[in-house]
C-alpha cells in the first residue's frame, strides 16, 4: 500500500466508520471501513479485538446489529452451512435469525420477527459480519468468497481476521486489493505491560527483564503469566525460555483438556476419558511434538529426509 500505517487513537473511529487518515499529500480525509481486516501474528489479540467489535457493534447507541463466526465454521464446520452456494445465502439468513431467537433481550421473538430484524439491518446497511480464523482454514474458502461477492450482502459490512500468511494465500480470491481496508494489531508497549501484570510485573527479577524485552510485548503470554503463574515462579524466571516454557506448557494443557480426543493422549484403551489430563499426558505430548520438530528440521537440512 502506498500510504504508511497510522495509529489510531479512538477505537470507535473503527466501530462506526469515521476514521480519517493524512494521506501522502498531507491532506487529512476520511476512509470507508465497509470492508476491514484485522491482521497480526499469532497472540496478539486479533479474536479478542472481534470479540470488542462483536460486543460494541450490538450495543443500543451503536444502531447496528452483528453476528459473528469463524471460517471453519462457514466453510462447513457447522451442519448449516455444509449445503449449495445457491442455498447458502437463505441458510445464512436463517442462522442468523436463530441468534437472535437465542438472544436473552429477545424474549420470545417469533422466527418470523426475527428474520424480520435481520432483514431491516441488511437492507439499511447496519447489518455487520465478522468472520474470524482465515488461517485456521487448510482448503479454500468457496463459501466465504460467495457471501462477499452475493448481491445480497453488499450492503453489509464485513470485518475478517487472520494472520498475514493467510491474506497473501487468499488475496487474489478475496480481491483484497478491491476496496478493503487493513487493520494491524500492535504488540503491547511497556506501559501496557506494567498496567496489564500489575504487582508481578515487579516479581520479574530486574537482571531478566533485559532478557524478557521481546517476550513480554506478547499479549497471550503475559495472559498465561498473569493467571497461570505464581508469584515465587515469577521469581525464578531468568530468560525468554524460561516465560516461552511457562506459556508453550499452558497453552498445550488446555488445547488438549478442550478435545475428547486429545484427553486420551499417552491413555491405554479404555472408554473413560479424564476430565483434565495428567502430567503423564503432558509429558507425552511434549515427546511427540519434539519428535515432530526434529523430523521437520532434519527434512530441512536434508530434503531427501522424508
Amino acid at each position: 500500500r502506498p500510504d504508511p500505517w497510522q495509529a489510531i487513537d479512538d477505537r470507535d473511529d473503527v466501530t462506526f466508520d469515521r476514521l480519517q487518515i493524512v494521506g501522502l499529500d498531507k491532506r487529512r480525509r476520511q476512509i470507508s471501513l465497509r470492508r476491514l481486516i484485522v491482521t497480526t501474528d499469532a497472540g496478539i489479540g486479533k479474536s479478542l479485538a472481534m470479540d470488542c467489535f462483536f460486543y460494541r457493534f450490538n450495543l443500543p447507541d451503536a444502531r447496528t446489529l452483528a453476528f459473528q463466526l469463524n471460517a471453519n465454521q462457514l466453510e462447513g464446520g457447522l451442519s448449516e452451512f455444509d449445503v449449495s452456494q445457491d442455498k447458502l445465502d437463505a441458510v445464512l439468513l436463517n442462522w442468523m435469525a436463530g441468534k437472535i431467537q437465542q438472544a436473552k433481550e429477545s424474549g420470545r421473538c417469533s422466527e418470523t420477527e426475527a428474520v424480520s430484524i435481520v432483514e431491516r439491518h441488511r437492507v439499511s446497511g447496519r447489518l455487520v459480519i465478522l468472520i474470524d480464523g482465515l488461517d485456521h482454514v487448510s482448503t479454500g474458502l468457496p463459501n466465504l468468497i460467495h457471501v462477499l461477492n452475493s448481491n445480497y450482502w453488499q450492503r453489509c459490512r464485513f470485518i475478517l481476521a487472520g494472520r498475514p500468511y493467510a491474506l497473501q494465500i487468499h488475496f487474489e480470491d478475496l480481491k483484497l486489493d478491491q476496496g478493503w481496508r487493513f487493520l494491524r494489531l500492535e504488540e503491547f508497549t511497556l506501559e501496557q505491560q506494567r498496567r496489564y501484570l500489575g504487582s508481578r510485573y515487579d516479581a520479574i527479577p530486574k537482571q531478566a527483564l533485559s532478557a524478557l524485552a521481546n517476550v513480554l510485548t506478547i499479549p497471550r503470554v503475559l495472559y498465561y503469566m498473569k493467571h497461570h503463574v505464581s508469584e515465587s515462579q515469577f521469581r525464578l524466571i531468568r530468560t525468554a525460555a524460561d516465560v516461552y516454557w511457562i506459556a508453550i506448557r499452558q497453552m498445550i494443557k488446555e488445547a488438549m483438556n478442550g478435545s475428547e480426543a486429545a484427553r486420551k493422549l499417552g491413555l491405554p484403551r479404555t472408554d473413560t476419558v479424564p476430565a483434565q489430563v495428567s502430567e503423564t499426558q503432558l509429558r507425552c505430548c511434549r515427546n511427540l511434538l519434539a519428535a515432530i520438530a526434529y523430523i521437520i528440521y532434519r527434512a530441512k537440512q536434508d530434503q531427501s529426509f522424508l
